[in-house]
């Protein structure tokens, strides 16, 4: 498996894995996002996971400019490193640092996807985020424990209660 920038091609699968997580279509917010993505490739990450040339995941990420944040999200990519590495995934060199480079440079009032779901009380793709890097993390023997601390803390939004008034 190759993690990668995510490419236009990608764009389809990207909508159908999205559709299938979340059982939800949006295949407009996943067209705007992508568009937004493109003009902002210095500020933004859109990653897939690749196998025999086939997209099976991917990961976008924003973070608030806040340093208990930062120091959390660059703890949590080390973990999916972490995991990636275990799992024989042939990470691009450099890749954690890339991310964590266009994650400082984000805007301070920037909110992840699920930061947003979140606070609108819709659905959580929890499961296929920090769910499987936590049942990855078990099955490859290595401790991922802010991912099982996000992963029990919004574990109970999953379904789409409003967990902000």
């Amino acid at each position: 498996m190759l993690i990668r920038e995510a490419r236009p091609g990608d764009l389809e699968s990207i909508i159908e894995i999205d559709n299938l997580v979340s059982k939800l279509a949006k295949p407009d917010y996943w067209r705007d996002t992508f568009a937004n993505y493109v003009q902002h490739r210095d500020s933004r990450f859109f990653l897939v996971a690749e196998q025999d040339q086939v997209v099976k995941g991917f990961i976008i990420g924003e973070v608030r400019a806040c340093a208990e944040t930062w120091a959390l999200f660059r703890g949590v990519v080390e973990e999916v490193a972490a995991v990636a590495s275990a799992r024989g995934i042939a990470l691009t060199p450099g890749l954690v640092e890339n991310i964590l480079g266009q994650a400082a440079r984000l805007e301070p009032q920037t909110a992840s996807s699920l930061s947003n779901d979140l606070g609108a009380g819709r659905r959580l793709e929890i499961e296929a985020l920090n769910g499987a890097v936590v049942r990855l993390g078990r099955e490859s023997g290595v401790p991922t424990p802010l991912n099982v601390a996000i992963y029990g803390a919004l574990k109970p939004y999953e379904g789409g209660r409003r967990a902000v008034p």
